[in-house]
């Protein structure tokens, strides 16, 4: 057996000291008019209507609140000093994208197992199917797993709130394993929900239009059921595969597409046009001088602002030349990515006139890039109706645009503007806004690396033979801590 932390008993501890609200929602003071717009909003869309709650009076839907399941693998240190590797299981409201350790809950850890990964990932699933299963109803389940009766059976444990799954957040490797996919970044065919090949023309997955031909051979849920039905997840009630969520952290800034833009505008600008001189390494430095004055006086994004920057050098963009494609490499954090993102935003409005056609596309892709961000950042869970028009508009047209570049770069032979699987996988998240108003936002994993972070610090401080008890003993503690706080803070609020 696996120790873990029951999320009924998370959900009754918060809902008795007074930190519920701040636990689940964003908007504590509308938490039954959150939970009703959200499904109502799912209701649109295949896996809504497939959901158990679809069966349900719409009444009920404002006391179901959308949870969220995240998996992901993470490096613990051993006493012999090798590290091991532990798979961290983790739970979370689809409504808020609050503060970590009043957020994201661990459900249990077990170290990973790569001999039988798909007998790890049913017995995982349906372990979380019979959590799922009690959340929903609002009350204790009667019995275990194994048909052992537990203590307190039928109880309710957060009167009148229930829970019901809403997705499954993960990165690109964690969703192979969750999933047994068998068309990924790694296969010519590079995706579950289309057809899209790496090479094939007419099904090119490079081709990141609104109207690609690949977007007609997209399938639904329940064709994804027929064709497939691999995933143990979908033993869990209300999860669909169109709900495995792409992570956009990793997507764009974790090796990803933003990081491909950012090296082949820097090399674009410093050896190509010259912009800065000549010599390419002193352009490089005055460059990094740049974006460490503008990121000191910009007051925009202070969370991305507190992680040190590593002078940029041709070993850190991976330049060798013409014939390869540049890379940032990983000493660039997703934050300290996304921020020099929107830095190149603002230098090229403001330092390089849009002279020539070439230049205006990639200065319009990374303006449509940062708005499309701006209203993702400035929304809400379900997103007004101009809030997602507006997000759907500036992401295709940066999709359009990025083409455009890599396109012409082609032609001159130059390589830059690469086009990963991964920017395939971001039309399909954009593409999904048009049916849904449901922030993509919300599916980042950036507080979960965060939780992982810190579940990583607590566990390694435990002895290898009792870590999975001792560690989440300590996490308990840490939890308790921070709801005393929140109890407290209530407390004033209240007499106040």
């Amino acid at each position: 057996m696996v120790p873990c932390i029951l999320p009924w008993d998370i959900a009754e501890a918060t809902f008795k000291c007074g930190a519920f609200r701040r636990a689940f929602f964003e908007d504590v003071d509308s938490c039954h008019r959150q939970c009703a717009r959200y499904w109502i909003e799912a209701t649109k869309c295949e896996w809504g209507l497939l959901h158990p709650l679809s069966s349900q009076s719409a009444e009920d839907w404002q006391f179901q609140i959308p949870v969220f399941w995240h998996l992901d693998d993470v490096q613990m240190a051993e006493t012999s000093g090798a590290p091991v590797a532990h798979t961290v299981v983790s739970w979370s409201s689809s409504l808020t994208t609050g503060s970590t350790g009043l957020t994201k809950h661990v459900f249990l850890t077990f170290p990973r197992d790569d001999t039988v990964p798909r007998k790890t990932m049913a017995a995982l699933a349906e372990v979380i199917a019979w959590v799922m299963t009690a959340m929903q109803t609002g009350r204790r389940p009667a019995a275990d797993p194994a048909g052992i009766p537990m203590q307190s059976p039928a109880e309710e444990f957060a009167p009148p709130w229930c829970f019901s799954m809403s997705g499954l957040k993960h990165d690109l490797e964690a969703r192979v394993k969750a999933h047994v996919d068998c068309k990924t970044y790694n296969h010519n065919y590079v995706c579950m929900l289309c057809s899209a090949h790496k090479h094939m023309q007419c099904l090119y997955m490079g081709d990141l239009r609104e109207n690609a031909y690949f977007a007609k051979t997209i399938i639904g849920d329940t064709d994804h059921v027929r064709l497939y039905n691999v995933s143990p997840w979908l033993k869990v009630p209300g999860f669909a595969y169109s709900r495995a969520l792409y992570d956009q952290m990793h997507l764009l800034y974790h090796n990803g597409f933003i990081s491909d833009f950012v090296s082949s505008c820097l090399i674009d600008l410093l050896h190509h046009e010259q912009v800065l001189g000549a010599d390419l390494d002193d352009a490089l430095d005055e460059m990094t001088s740049k974006f460490l004055k503008w990121r000191s006086e910009q007051r925009r994004y202070p969370n991305d602002s507190r992680h040190d920057f590593a002078r940029l050098t041709r070993l850190r963009i991976k330049w060798k030349g013409d014939h390869a494609f540049p890379e940032l490499t990983m000493c660039y954090k997703c934050g300290t990515v996304r921020l020099f993102m929107y830095f190149l935003n603002d230098f090229l409005t403001e330092h390089v006139p849009g002279g020539t056609r070439y230049q205006q596309v990639r200065a319009l892709c990374a303006w449509s890039f940062s708005k499309y961000m701006e209203v993702l950042r400035n929304g809400r869970a379900v997103l007004s109706p101009d809030e997602q028009a507006e997000a759907v508009k500036h992401g295709q047209t940066f999709l359009n645009q990025y083409v455009v570049l890599h396109q012409h770069c082609k032609l001159l032979r130059r390589k830059l503007w690469k086009i990963r699987p991964k920017a395939h996988y971001e039309w399909h998240v954009i593409d999904g806004l048009r049916s849904s108003a449901m922030n993509p936002r919300y599916g980042e994993c950036w507080l979960e690396e965060s939780l992982l972070g810190q579940v990583c610090k607590t566990f390694s401080r435990c002895h290898g033979a009792t870590r999975m008890a001792a560690g989440l003993h300590r996490h308990i503690r840490f939890l308790i801590d921070i709801w005393y706080r929140e109890e407290s803070q209530a407390e004033c609020w209240l007499a106040n």
